[in-house]
């Protein structure tokens, strides 16, 4: 059990670290704990492994991947009424399916399990879901839950909850046209992000300091297709994003390309980008994991400018 459990913990730390060589630890833990099945509490060990390694593969953007682990670890856990396993991988899920751009489905899943449980970490993750998708599709109630998740987070003191929740307020405030706080918003993420050098949390944080213009140039380490935007070349970061399969994160891309650069960090274009948001989402945001926004396609054919 012991070795199982060490394969589990370094692995990760492996691929938190960038080194692939994690992946083969984790997959081995996962094997190992399902060889020995009911034994000696096996059974957990292997729903900690299916998290860690869908929670790995989100954390570089590998939804495929993901998906596999999170299918395969949720009905695993719901045969064995391992809830709290169960209860993790579904918030993964949710988080996945949210950046997908299947918002419907992803606040549906929020919503339920934020009526069936109340563990804080969980809840965290779960809030900031429900509140970035009322966020971006427009709808009331956003603040709300952002501000709960940020005040949760904060009591954990854990990484990677504090960025992703900071990410989300500073993506509403810089929606808002409140530049300042957006850049507020985004340090309280970034600063711990350049310590843990994650390169898609890191990227997301600089960005929004970009926009909102607290940041020129951008950190070392950063995933490709923030690091495309920050030099300009917007068409190769949508075409990044397209590949990845995060859909809203292309649209925002093409359109930061329409946008004149002297405007790009100017409250007019905050509010610009709100308007143009609308038209991201459309009337079938629901259902988008996978697909192009309308606004993607209008953009690409000079369908749409700024005012």
């Amino acid at each position: 059990m012991a070795v199982v459990h060490a394969l589990n913990n370094v692995g990760t730390a492996y691929v938190l670290g960038q080194h692939q060589h994690g992946w083969e630890l984790l997959e081995r833990s996962l094997r190992l704990a399902l060889e020995q099945g009911v034994e000696e509490g096996f059974e957990e060990h292997a729903a900690r492994a299916y998290c860690n390694l869908a929670g790995c593969a989100l954390n570089e953007r590998d939804y495929l991947r993901a998906k596999g682990y999170l299918e395969a670890g949720i009905a695993y856990c719901a045969e064995r009424d391992l809830d709290f396993w169960g209860t993790a991988l579904r918030v993964s899920q949710a988080q996945a399916r949210f950046e997908q751009g299947a918002w419907e489905e992803a606040a549906e899943e929020a919503t339920q399990l934020l009526s069936q449980y109340h563990l804080s970490v969980l809840k965290i993750s779960a809030l900031r879901v429900l509140g970035w998708v009322r966020l971006r599709r427009g709808d009331p109630g956003s603040e709300p839950l952002l501000e709960e998740a940020h005040r949760l987070a904060l009591s954990t003191g854990e990484y990677p909850q504090i960025a992703r929740v900071a990410a989300a307020r500073a993506e509403a405030a810089w929606l808002q046209g409140d530049l300042e706080r957006c850049q507020e918003e985004a340090r309280i993420g970034y600063d711990l992000a350049l310590a843990h050098i994650d390169p898609w949390d890191l990227g997301e944080l600089s960005s929004w300091l970009w926009r909102a213009g607290g940041l020129t140039s951008p950190p070392e380490f950063i995933a490709e297709p923030y690091a495309r935007q920050f030099t300009g070349d917007w068409e190769r970061a949508a075409t990044l994003w397209e590949q990845i399969g995060c859909p809203y994160e292309q649209a925002l891309a093409l359109a930061e390309g329409v946008l004149r650069p002297s405007a790009r960090r100017l409250p007019s274009s905050s509010n610009w980008a709100r308007s143009l948001l609308r038209h991201v989402c459309g009337s079938g945001c629901a259902s988008r994991a996978g697909k192009e926004f309308p606004a993607a396609r209008a953009l690409r054919r000079g369908r749409i400018r700024p005012d």
